[in-house]
């Protein structure tokens, strides 16, 4: 018995010292996560929760409380939908999805932006900046343009010289065609619904 309980103690303390020893041939046994690791499982681990929010048909946590503030809603199409618990569900889990997505793609992207070098940051940088000025003037334009009796987008586009001064010039009439032949299911009005 002594022998079995000396070799058990022998073991245990042999354990600590490799943990609190500090010489390189212990290191190895020794695990503290680090933090990237622990950025690219919380990343992961969302974004498949995520996923499983949209397949997810069950209740989920929360949604009473979502009916309730439905139900107390002004907002007549409010209203309707807390009338429609199926229909809430659907769109509180795509909510709930949309949220953790975002949260576990930004998550992932903050890693691996910090594992890039200061010449690619500053170029994907300048293009993101570039790719959102772009974007936005593009939704603003879609937004705040319309067909005018001055220049019909119609006219124009299935005869250019109808309108002298206009017919060659705006819109870029042999580009707009050059789309419309490739894709023919556009309308010449796609800016508006």
């Amino acid at each position: 018995m002594s022998d079995r309980i000396q070799s058990r103690m022998f073991g245990a303390l042999a354990t600590i010292m490799k943990t609190v020893s500090i010489s390189p041939a212990t290191k190895h046994f020794r695990f503290f996560p680090i933090a990237r690791h622990v950025y690219f499982a919380a990343g992961a681990g969302v974004l498949l929760i995520a996923f499983l929010l949209v397949l997810w048909r069950g209740p989920l946590p929360f949604e009473a409380l979502v009916q309730r503030f439905a139900k107390m809603d002004n907002w007549a199409d409010g209203a309707s939908l807390a009338s429609q618990p199926a229909l809430l569900r659907k769109y509180y889990s795509l909510t709930l999805a949309a949220v953790l997505s975002l949260a576990g793609l930004t998550t992932l992207l903050a890693l691996l932006w910090s594992r890039l070098n200061r010449s690619t940051q500053a170029m994907l940088w300048r293009a993101a900046c570039t790719l959102s000025c772009t974007c936005a003037l593009c939704v603003y334009l879609s937004k705040m343009t319309y067909d005018g009796p001055w220049s019909p987008v119609d006219v124009l586009m299935s005869n250019p010289s109808a309108l002298p001064v206009f017919g060659h010039r705006l819109l870029f009439v042999w580009l707009a065609k050059a789309f419309h032949a490739v894709i023919p299911s556009l309308s010449p009005m796609w800016l508006n619904p």
